[in-house]
Parts: structure tokens; sequence; C-alpha cells
């Protein structure tokens, strides 16, 4: 973590690698509640953790951390996420069974670069301008989450481009490499 004293409307850029992404998509979510319940519900059932990143009306993106080592990273995989993908197939909600034609999108070895600043609730554009940094550079956002209760945004990316993103974004809002 790095912190520089600034005027800008944030204080900190933080990267996390490790991050697997689920994103379930179903058309009936449009029109009823309760899905993001349940579907929370089936994930705390496999002790998983996640944020949860809202991505459209008819669909929700989970980020779950994965641990570093990479055979404890295996078998969290198979032993919580993969049966948990697999619960999500048919789904209850307020006593109505639907059930997935198509497998939730798993997107596994993604980062977190989050954002962190109580200014960034002020701060008109400032999302588009750290978005345009990180596709100027040719790094694709999967998916962002926006807390402005903590002033923090997070933007969910490959993590093969984790530090490219660190290192660009310290280049344009602070006008130096990250330490």
């Amino acid at each position: 973590m790095i912190r520089y004293k600034t005027k800008l409307p944030f204080k900190i850029i933080v990267g996390n690698d490790h991050i697997d992404t689920v994103t379930i998509t179903l058309p009936q979510m449009a029109n009823k509640s309760g899905f993001g319940a349940a579907f929370t519900a089936i994930l705390d059932t496999f002790d998983i953790s996640y944020d949860i990143n809202p991505t459209g009306g008819t669909s929700m993106t989970f980020s779950i951390p994965v641990p570093q080592d990479a055979p404890e990273r295996e078998a969290y995989r198979k032993n919580r996420i993969l049966p948990a993908l697999k619960a999500m197939k048919k789904l209850t909600v307020h006593g109505e069974l639907y059930e997935m034609q198509e497998d939730p999108e798993w997107a596994q070895d993604c980062a977190a670069i989050s954002i962190i600043g109580n200014e960034l609730i002020s701060q008109s554009g400032i999302l588009g301008r750290i978005a345009g940094v990180l596709g100027r550079h040719g790094i694709d956002i999967k998916a962002v989450a926006q807390d402005m209760k903590q002033g923090r945004v997070t933007f969910l990316i490959d993590s093969r481009q984790r530090e490219k993103a660190e290192r660009e974004l310290h280049r344009e809002f602070f006008g130096k490499k990250a330490t």
C-alpha cells in the first residue's frame, strides 16, 4: 500500500491479486427481488467470502478472494467455489424454483485495484478518468464496485495487468511511479 499526501480525490491505490469472479445471469432477476439473498446464502453455506459488484438488472458479479498458495487455491476452488456454482444452477427464491440454463461465468486469476479516499464522493468525473487511464493502457475492466460510505472504488482486472495498472494510475494521479 502506498500513501501520498495530496489534494487529489483519493489518497491510496491498493492492488490485490488472487481474486476469482463469478457472474450469474438470469433474466428473471430484473423483475423479482430476493435473488441476491439467495445467491449470497449459497456462498455463505460454502463459507466463501465475497464482495458484490452489481453489473445490471439481470446479472450479478461476486469477487471472491482465493488463497495465495497455489495448492490451497486449487483446493479452495474445487471444494468450495465449484460446489457453490453447482448449487446456484437450481435456485429457490420466495418459494419458486429457477433453473439456470447456462453455467455461471467463472473468471479465475483476477486482481482488484482499489482507489480509496473520502474525497471520491465529491469529485465529478473521477471514475471516468480512472477508467480512461486503464483503457488507454490496454487494461480491460471486468467489473467496478463503488462504496461511497468507505470512499472506495474497486476495479476488477486480469491479475497479469495489476502492476501495470498500479504504475499507470500512480503516474497519472501522482506524477510518479509506484514503489
